[in-house]
């Protein structure tokens, strides 16, 4: 109880003092040394500190001064951090307690900011490739939103495939385990904004990521943001698979658009700008999609066309 409590308060002092602490560098070594320690020595003590170690990683990740200090030698913590948390993450997702879905979360955050301060993917894909990490996630994605449960991480699973989707090598391996799927069957839209909405998907959330709460509406925004980049990304390689999910979704995304212009609230206006920026990647493969969803060009085309109107009156 004693430790926990002293790796509680380490972690907040941490993010109110990151400033006037040591270099980051040697704030990750330290948190994965104590991570391997409690790891080979007490289970029992790893999942009581394991939460405020790595919320404590997360604020040394993101020191501005990280990156300048990153090398070829240097990086070899970040990597053995990303190794800790794959391997964390095959027992964690074996249960479905609530201490052990925010450890999870919270792992997810990590991986999101270590893979953004190490731009080679060739340093941690083969980690989280040897473990089946991705395999795995994509997996908790898919029982996540089939039982329209744990927004938060959902949330944080499709913040972290969002920052994969943006190297090449990684993007590949999401597009071969499947990801577009899961987000074709199991992805479900709704308006948030309706107060008068019974639908027992919404839940209320106080869980931030980059300022934003986490709720469903987000991760409708988030898929929409992943399937786009992704395409953008492999191209020719996902075209069918991004045709898949604007066949899947095309109800939803028109809807989405419908809504923008009877409100202009910022909820709509990101919709309509995730919209966008997908139909944008689709237009290159403009045969594609005409032959391959062609009720979808038409409708969605003319849709576009009428808020182009609206916006430049």
């Amino acid at each position: 109880a004693a430790t926990t409590e002293l790796c509680s308060i380490y972690s907040a002092l941490l993010s109110r003092w990151a400033r006037d602490t040591k270099p980051p560098l040697s704030l990750l070594e330290r948190i994965a040394f104590l991570l391997r320690e409690a790891k080979s020595k007490s289970p029992e003590l790893l999942s009581a500190i394991e939460t405020f170690l790595y919320s404590s990683s997360i604020v040394a990740l993101q020191r501005n001064n990280l990156q300048s200090e990153l090398n070829a030698g240097d990086s070899d913590c970040v990597i053995e951090l990303i190794r800790l948390v794959s391997l964390s993450l095959q027992q964690l997702s074996l249960s479905k307690d609530s201490i052990h879905l925010k450890s999870m979360v919270v792992q997810m955050l990590v991986l999101c900011e270590a893979v953004q301060i190490i731009t080679n993917p060739s340093l941690w894909l083969p980690v989280l490739e040897s473990n089946a990490t991705l395999l795995l996630l994509v997996q908790v994605l898919d029982a996540c939103l089939k039982t329209a449960k744990e927004v938060k991480l959902v949330d944080a699973l499709l913040h972290f495939f969002l920052t994969l989707s943006r190297y090449t090598e990684a993007a590949h391996a999401l597009a071969l385990l499947g990801v577009h799927r899961t987000l074709c069957l199991h992805l479900n839209w709704h308006d948030e904004t309706d107060a008068s909405s019974s639908n027992g998907f919404i839940e209320s959330s106080s869980f931030e990521v980059g300022g934003q709460k986490a709720s469903w509406t987000r991760v409708w925004h988030l898929s929409i943001a992943l399937i786009s980049s992704l395409l953008k990304r492999l191209r020719y390689e996902f075209v069918d698979k991004a045709l898949d999910f604007v066949g899947a979704h095309q109800e939803n995304l028109a809807k989405s658009l419908d809504a923008v212009r009877c409100s202009q609230s910022p909820v709509h206006l990101e919709e309509a700008d995730h919209i966008a920026a997908l139909l944008a990647n689709l237009a290159l493969f403009r045969r594609q999609w005409q032959f391959g969803v062609p009720h979808a060009f038409v409708d969605l085309k003319e849709r576009m066309g009428c808020l182009c109107q609206e916006i430049g009156r």
